[in-house]
């Protein structure tokens, strides 16, 4: 599928990466869902959000300085050698390469986001309150949102190893290229 002038941007990431089947084919996805069960002790009480508000934003940092860097790599004949599309592929090793880091931040971000909301909506009800009762159905609920937001925080870190391999690949590519030119 080549990408059409009214496509989002957001439907041109999604495609471009995979789309669902991507993402469930993943060994980072299925590591993270597990990664964040054996955590289950640790984010099913409150305030977990502190450690993805403390740790993503400093990632996030040091991801968009490598995704800018990774984007001036090599000079002008290697970059355009990257961005032809072969025939029978709908996308580009340049698309591909980019990709791999938008979804790293689009997880990043995301995560952040989920754990402010977390922070934000918090509450407890006091032992007094004739609402006290309420409390048992709210961790019934809160506990697995709990588990998804931060099952994104840790999906957001084990990403590092894809975007880490997208830079290798880029490497191996211009190493290639250097050689053969």
């Amino acid at each position: 599928m080549t990408p059409q002038k009214h496509q989002s941007i957001i439907h041109y990431y999604f495609s471009a990466y995979g789309g669902w089947k991507a993402i469930f084919r993943s060994k980072y996805f299925w590591f993270s869902i597990v990664f964040t069960a054996i955590l289950y002790p640790y984010w099913h009480i409150n305030e977990w959000w502190n450690d993805v508000l403390d740790i993503i934003p400093n990632l996030l940092g040091f991801t968009l300085g490598g995704y800018a860097m990774m984007l001036a790599f090599g000079n002008e004949k290697f970059q355009k050698i990257l961005s032809k599309i072969n025939d029978g592929d709908d996308y580009s090793a340049f698309t591909d390469l980019n990709v791999a880091f938008v979804h790293f931040i689009v997880l990043q971000i995301l995560s952040i986001l989920l754990a402010l909301m977390c922070k934000a909506y918090y509450f407890t009800i006091p032992s007094s309150s004739s609402f006290y009762s309420l409390s048992e159905y709210l961790f019934i609920v809160a506990v697995p949102w709990y588990g998804f937001c931060y099952f994104l925080f840790v999906y957001s870190i084990v990403s590092t190893f894809a975007a880490t391999f997208a830079i290798l690949r880029l490497m191996k590519m211009y190493q290639y290229f250097l050689n053969n030119e």
